[in-house]
């Protein structure tokens, strides 16, 4: 058996001053899957830095986003977001709002290395996926951070994508993530 991860955390908002020079995911929150082996890597889903530049710029692409209408996608595709989990974890040390959260799933091998392969194999190539934040009566044409797994085939811990719900659930589901080397 092998583990896939997921992690999470609700985000600062957008309102709190103290916040407002942070990345977009700092103030919105976030998840993303760690695979077992694979160091140094969280593939977080979100916009690709080409569409948040063509839409304007992060203020630009999060005013787009937030607005909900259904047709308000941007292309999103996987990252690395090892950074900003760990910047999640910094802050939370001051702001328990963002604790972040993981959910460690089992896997049988064989399951292990197909979803891991098919992930890293859509991180490298940059495969683009459409995102937007979740409305209220889900589509299904497209993705938020936290519904992305599902396309891996992995059960969520929440199915609506609303990190609201999402991360308590995460959290009932699971235990406080720290990065690599922190202090216990």
């Amino acid at each position: 058996m092998k583990t896939v991860s997921i992690i999470g955390f609700l985000g600062t908002g957008i309102r709190d001053v103290r916040y407002q020079q942070e990345q977009g995911l700092i103030q919105l929150g976030h998840v993303g899957l760690a695979f077992e082996g694979v160091d140094d890597l969280i593939l977080g889903f979100h916009p690709s830095l080409e569409a948040i530049e063509a839409i304007g710029g992060q203020e630009a692409a999060m005013k787009w986003l937030r607005n909900r209408k259904a047709g308000n996608r941007l292309d999103g595709c996987l990252q690395n977001d090892l950074a900003i989990f760990e910047r999640a974890y910094v802050i939370s040390q001051s702001n328990p709002q963002t604790t972040v959260w993981e959910k460690v799933l089992e896997l049988e091998d064989d399951t292990f290395e197909t979803l891991r392969n098919q992930a890293i194999e859509w991180y490298n190539e940059k495969r683009i996926f459409p995102y937007a934040l979740p409305l209220p009566a889900r589509e299904i044409d497209w993705d938020n951070c936290a519904t992305f797994p599902r396309r891996l085939g992995l059960e969520l811990p929440e199915a609506s994508g609303q990190l609201q719900r999402y991360i308590p659930a995460l959290q009932a589901a699971g235990k406080r993530w720290k990065p690599k080397g922190s202090a216990s």
